[in-house]
C-alpha cells in the first residue's frame, strides 16, 4: 500500500512539474509597454545597431554585409524619425510613410543576402507574423508610435 501511494504521488509530481514547466510567461502589458518605450527612446544609430547586430546573428552576416545592412538601417531610421516628429503628417500617412520606408529597408537588405540568408530571412519573417497572428497584433510597422 505504501509503494502505491508513492506511485500516486510520483506520477502527481510528474504532471504538476510537466504542466508548470509548459507554462510560458506571456510579457504583461506594463512589460510590453515599457520595452516599446525603450525602443521608441533609442537614437537611429542605436536602433540600426541593434538591428544589425540581430541581423548578423541571426543570419551570420559577413563583416561586409553588416557594414552595409547598418548603413541601410541607419538611413532607414533616420527617414522614419523625421516621419514620426512631422506635427503637419496625419497618422495615416505616417503609417504608409513608414510602412514604405521598412518596406526598402527590407527590398535593400534582401539584395545583400546570400541565398541560404534569404531562406533563414523568410523563416524568422514567417514566425514573426505568426507571432503576431496569434497575439491579434497588427505592428506592420515597426517604427509606428502612437
Amino acid at each position: 500500500m505504501k509503494s502505491f501511494k508513492l506511485g500516486i504521488i510520483a506520477v502527481a509530481s510528474i504532471f504538476a512539474l510537466n504542466s508548470f514547466a509548459q507554462v510560458e510567461k506571456a510579457p504583461s502589458k506594463k512589460e510590453e509597454k515599457s520595452k516599446i518605450e525603450k525602443r521608441e527612446a533609442m537614437t537611429p544609430e542605436q536602433k540600426a545597431e541593434h538591428q544589425t547586430a540581430r541581423l548578423a546573428e541571426k543570419l551570420s552576416l559577413s563583416e561586409n554585409q553588416k557594414a552595409n545592412v547598418y548603413k541601410i538601417n541607419l538611413n532607414v531610421n533616420n527617414k522614419n524619425q523625421v516621419i514620426h516628429e512631422n506635427k503637419e503628417m496625419t497618422q495615416e500617412f505616417k503609417k504608409e510613410a513608414l510602412k514604405g520606408n521598412n518596406a526598402s529597408r527590407d527590398y535593400l537588405i534582401r539584395e545583400l543576402l546570400t541565398d541560404e540568408q534569404k531562406i533563414k530571412l523568410d523563416a524568422m519573417q514567417e514566425k514573426k507574423e505568426t507571432k503576431k497572428a496569434e497575439h491579434g497584433h497588427d505592428h506592420s510597422d515597426q517604427n509606428h508610435k502612437h
